[in-house]
């Protein structure tokens, strides 16, 4: 994520929590480019906003003396204010959905989420006002969600080609759509997940071999044909217009042969680095290629993935899994069993 072409960032957390704010914080801490400000209910978060240049806000919905539904109403009626990107937190998923016919509030995150949602949150809100700001200086008439929505209608045309040459790949699509919907991400960023699994391995048209998946256990592998398929799929995406499903998919191409001890493909980052997107596909692509492989062996793949936590997968991402465990065995089943077509 390039957080350097937006300047200085300025968030304002708005919860009566003050365990919630000081967790938050602690969070947009780790972001250099990000300066913050706390409010304890609307009232308070109206006072900054009136006095002071915020790019996002942060908004809890259940307060005290202004609560966050009256805040809403009051910004959106302010023409200074209106346009400021809101991502609400909370833990009434059925109110969430609701935001965005009342108030046009189309982010969420369920309480509790981890902190690449939130970065990723607010990458993709900053980088949204930031392109139509540029856009309507430069008077064009399209905007970032235009393109957007252009780009994934191409790349499901890619993923049609996918399919026709590697059609388990539907299993996987539909495996991570559900593991992302557990971790909590919003049915489009779910489905976004869902089409990038789909087409990560597209540098694989390209290539004069068949591309496979990189194994669990250490087994030889032809490293240079891996490398060689995440270089291939880098250059489809490379001159493309940066987009949230863009980013997406340009972490999972590049990322998702990484190992979060470090011990992976192409670079060998590890830990956080890698981003979440690209884990969440190679656990399911993981789970797919050995449950394919030995369709008895289930436990023994329980396991394994218990093993390879702190090792090949973020540790909470795998328990997050494990705790699923049954569930995506079943959906495999099903498949194979010939129930979901």
């Amino acid at each position: 994520m390039n957080w350097e072409e937006f300047g200085s960032i300025k968030v304002i957390i708005v919860d009566d929590d003050a365990f919630n704010r000081q967790l938050i914080a602690s969070l947009l801490s780790r972001i250099s480019a990000i300066v913050y400000c706390e409010a304890q209910n609307g009232e308070e978060a109206l006072k900054i906003l009136k006095t002071q240049s915020i790019s996002l806000i942060l908004l809890d919905l259940h307060m005290p003396i202004m609560d966050g539904f009256e805040l809403l109403k009051v910004i959106k009626k302010d023409d200074k204010m209106k346009d400021i990107p809101i991502v609400i937190i909370s833990t009434d998923e059925l109110v969430l959905k609701d935001l965005n016919s009342s108030f046009g509030v189309k982010d969420y995150m369920v309480k509790p989420f981890r902190f690449e949602q939130l970065q990723e949150k607010i990458y993709k809100n900053i980088k949204n006002t930031h392109y139509i700001k540029y856009t309507e200086k430069e008077n064009h008439k399209y905007t970032l969600e235009d393109i957007q929505t252009a780009q994934i209608e191409i790349f499901k045309g890619i993923g049609t080609w996918m399919l026709l040459r590697d059609s388990s790949l539907r299993i996987v699509s539909d495996l991570v759509e559900l593991f992302a919907l557990i971790l909590g991400y919003s049915k489009e960023e779910s489905k976004n997940l869902a089409l990038c699994s789909l087409i990560y391995k597209m540098g694989a048209l390209a290539s004069p071999k068949s591309f496979s998946t990189f194994p669990i256990s250490n087994v030889r592998v032809d490293i240079a044909h891996f490398e060689q398929q995440i270089q291939l799929g880098c250059a489809v995406v490379k001159k493309s217009t940066s987009t949230p499903f863009l980013e997406m998919l340009k972490g999972v191409v590049l990322y998702h042969k990484e190992h979060y001890d470090g011990s992976g493909l192409p670079n060998g980052i590890d830990g956080d680095a890698i981003p979440v997107y690209a884990q969440i596909v190679a656990i399911i692509e993981t789970f797919n290629l050995f449950l394919s492989q030995h369709p008895q062996k289930q436990e023994k793949l329980y396991h394994l993935f218990e093993k390879e936590a702190g090792r090949r997968f973020e540790p909470e991402l795998i328990k997050s899994f494990l705790e699923h465990f049954e569930l995506f065995v079943n959906e495999k089943n099903s498949y194979t069993q010939g129930e979901v077509l």
